[in-house]
């Protein structure tokens, strides 16, 4: 039986491939932009607690 340790690193290593796979499929300016909708969100969800 696997322990908790070595199934926990096959599912990241398993989710890092598909991660991996995935982001093929993407254009340069398309992570470009994903990128930047990401940090606006962290920066809106940063703001949001700040005021909050």
């Amino acid at each position: 039986m696997k322990s908790v340790r070595d199934s926990v690193r096959e599912r990241r290593e398993r989710d890092q491939i598909k991660t991996a796979k995935r982001a093929r499929h993407f254009t340069g300016l398309e992570t470009l932009i994903l990128g930047i909708r990401m940090s606006n969100l962290a920066l809106k969800m940063a703001g949001a607690r700040d005021s909050g």
